[in-house]
């Protein structure tokens, strides 16, 4: 008897290797996505002046919500970000006694995100040629003020109001993923210490806090390659 032929199998081993290496790929893209929204979270922390403990506190929430839902950051929008952004630092300051403001945390995420969007323009800009540019006359004196000052404040209107309710509501959803389980224990309290003397970049601690086994000399070392 003649055995079958074996291109089926070699066939279905080549379409799974594919779609493991597709689904590698992703993993890999949402890491970046997560890694840059725990970089703006970081920088929020900054501003707001949470203490090193509320700052690992907001951290940590944030990874233990990705780990609990099917949130896929790679695939929000800007507002999805700043919802969700916004109402970690209500409830991590809240959680760290270190209360602020709903409007302080919106606005904080707000002008992040615009700076965000504005860096990005550039470098596309820069992408595209400086002489491609200057030609069309898009550079303009007026472009370029408005490109140095800062992002305004949200506007008190009417979507305020709304955004504002939605943020209330997220705040129960995400207690109620976490199991009102908001006691962080933080082993990197030292760390962040460390780079709060050394008055590290934001994405220098980020970077060490990311990796659960990366030293701070490590980190320090991958951002001065990059």
């Amino acid at each position: 008897m003649s055995k079958p032929p074996a291109a089926p199998v070699a066939t279905m081993s080549a379409a799974s290797s594919g779609q493991g290496s597709l689904r590698q790929s992703k993993a890999a893209v949402e890491r970046v996505h997560r890694l840059r929204l725990a970089a703006l979270l970081t920088k929020a922390c900054y501003r707001l002046r949470f203490s090193c403990e509320t700052r690992a506190t907001t951290l940590a929430l944030y990874y233990r919500y990705l780990e609990a839902s099917d949130f896929v950051v790679g695939a929000a929008d800007e507002e999805s970000t700043h919802l969700l952004a916004s109402t970690l630092l209500f409830l991590a300051g809240k959680v760290g006694e270190m209360t602020r403001r709903l409007r302080d945390c919106m606005n904080v995420v707000h002008r992040l995100l615009e700076l965000r969007k504005r860096g990005a323009k550039q470098r596309q800009r820069h992408a595209a040629g400086e002489e491609a540019h200057a030609m069309k006359g898009e550079d303009s004196a007026e472009e370029k003020k408005e490109e140095q000052e800062l992002p305004n404040f949200i506007r008190l209107d009417a979507d305020y109001y709304k955004f504002k309710a939605r943020i209330v509501q997220r705040e129960q959803e995400i207690l109620r993923t976490l199991r009102f389980e908001t006691d962080i224990y933080h082993p990197y309290r030292l760390l962040l210490c460390t780079a709060e003397k050394m008055r590290l970049e934001p994405q220098v601690t980020t970077l060490a806090i990311s990796g659960k086994e990366t030293p701070l000399e490590n980190a320090l070392l991958q951002c001065r390659r990059q």
